[in-house]
């Protein structure tokens, strides 16, 4: 996987592929190679969705911030 990377690292910095960080890297690198986790794994929606219950929050094996109201920001 590592010459993949550096490849469609070589590629970007040539021709300038995305402009969205590294995210589209990885997606190019681990197609094919990943398994569907439980939901638990990624708790989706913390700093903007409301409706997320507390049996869900302390099943969470993890928190994902996607929205503005992330707890490390002033006024969050």
């Amino acid at each position: 996987m590592l010459s993949q990377v550096q490849y469609w690292m070589a590629l970007h910095k040539a021709a300038s592929l995305w402009s969205l960080g590294t995210q589209p890297l990885l997606l190019i690198a681990a197609y094919g190679r990943w398994a569907h986790l439980p939901a638990e794994w990624n708790v989706d929606g913390l700093g903007y969705r409301e409706d997320i219950d507390d049996t869900t929050l302390k099943a969470a094996k993890m928190l994902h911030w996607t929205g503005k109201g992330k707890p490390w920001l002033d006024g969050a």
